[in-house]
């Protein structure tokens, strides 16, 4: 409550004075203050530090940072030995070979073995079929190489195959055609077939097709012409495929197309189509030298194997055919063993001893039967 008298505005001055000089007072003695502070105050020692050393966390395998950013790599495959062919190179004596040597000899690696594995092998018989290609001859295909027994009997290069000493009248070319009736697995079918022999001086062809509706048949015969007849060089049997069989006289072998092993060629060897003309051929040429019952043995070359047939010279036949009537002799070749084929032919004088009727039976009972239907110049 302010004094009667007083003003207040005096007592607020005096007040505010008051305050600044303790406050003088004060910022003088501090420095003093802070000097005897340490003496002062009671020191207290501090208390002890104890620290604890926390490892630092162990980093993870710098290859697990590497594994997981790259791709696996596949497993490589051990190595295989590389076949290789005997080391025929001269060596010097006392001398090892050296390693850069070795390792060309016994190079290794995935790549180079994935290359020897899909390269092609040539053996020495696929080296002739490229021969034999560029002279228009088919190649046997899969023919195993001759063994080492039979290149032993096989003849010299220089000395050919013999030829039997018989005289021979071959035929004029000509086109035969043929109506053909059958039996297969006991159904019986109709057919036409054609014969087409054509020759020069020194050289022959004979083709033989019948077409029916299960198709084609052709087989083909080629080759020369010498004084003893007919010389084949290639007879082929084509049906679904075709196989032949080739005639080499100087090494004196028939080898086949098939997989089957050459055949030694002996004289007067024929195949299946060209034996009929030259028979006929040699009953031209002297008729009276081969009575009834005479025998005719023929080595007789299929498109896979190659034996002799035995042809005997039957009576004399006259034959009512779609082209008329014919005289003729009949040769016939019995079966010998169980699937052997019974073939009966009947050539006729008037057309140069060519066959006018063919007829071949199987063991079971299937055959077929041709017989002239038109004979024409080719």
């Amino acid at each position: 409550m302010d004094r009667p008298g007083v003003p207040w505005r005096a007592l607020l001055a005096l007040s505010a004075a008051v305050l600044l000089a303790h406050l003088a007072l004060l910022l003088g003695a501090a420095p003093a203050l802070m000097k005897a502070a340490p003496t002062m105050v009671p020191t207290i020692a501090p208390p002890a530090l104890f620290t604890r050393q926390v490892p630092p966390p162990t980093p993870p395998p710098a290859t697990s940072r590497v594994m997981a950013s790259s791709p696996v790599p596949h497993p490589v495959p051990p190595t295989v030995p590389v076949a290789r062919a005997p080391d025929r190179r001269p060596t010097q004596a006392g001398v090892k070979a050296t390693a850069a040597r070795e390792a060309v000899d016994r190079p290794s690696g995935t790549f180079y073995e994935q290359n020897v594995a899909q390269a092609p092998i040539e053996h020495e018989h696929f080296a002739s079929n490229k021969i034999a290609k560029n002279i228009d001859i088919d190649t046997p295909q899969g023919r195993e190489a001759p063994l080492p027994s039979e290149e032993a009997a096989a003849p010299e290069a220089s000395s050919p195959v013999g030829t039997p000493d018989v005289p021979v009248q071959v035929p004029a070319p000509m086109r035969l055609q043929y109506d053909v009736t059958g039996s297969a697995r006991g159904l019986r079918y109709s057919a036409d077939a054609e014969l087409l022999f054509r020759h020069d001086a020194s050289q022959y062809e004979a083709r033989l097709a019948l077409r029916s509706v299960l198709g084609t048949r052709v087989q083909t015969s080629a080759g020369r012409i010498g004084p003893a007849g007919l010389a084949p060089t290639r007879f082929s049997s084509q049906w679904r495929g075709e196989q032949a069989a080739h005639f080499d006289p100087v090494r004196g072998r028939i080898s086949f197309s098939a997989n089957t092993r050459d055949a030694p060629l002996l004289a007067g060897a024929q195949d299946r189509l060209s034996v009929l003309i030259q028979l006929g051929a040699q009953l031209a040429a002297a008729p009276a030298r081969y009575p009834e019952g005479s025998q005719f043995e023929v080595q007789t070359a299929g498109p896979r194997d190659a034996e002799v047939w035995t042809f005997t010279l039957d009576a004399t036949e006259t034959l009512t055919l779609p082209a008329g009537p014919f005289e003729t002799v009949k040769l016939s070749r019995a079966p010998r063993r169980e699937y052997d084929q019974r073939v009966e032919a009947w050539l006729a004088p008037s057309l140069g001893h060519l066959p006018v009727r063919i007829r071949v039976t199987q063991t079971n009972g299937d055959f077929v039967d041709q017989r002239l239907r038109a004979s024409v110049a080719p």
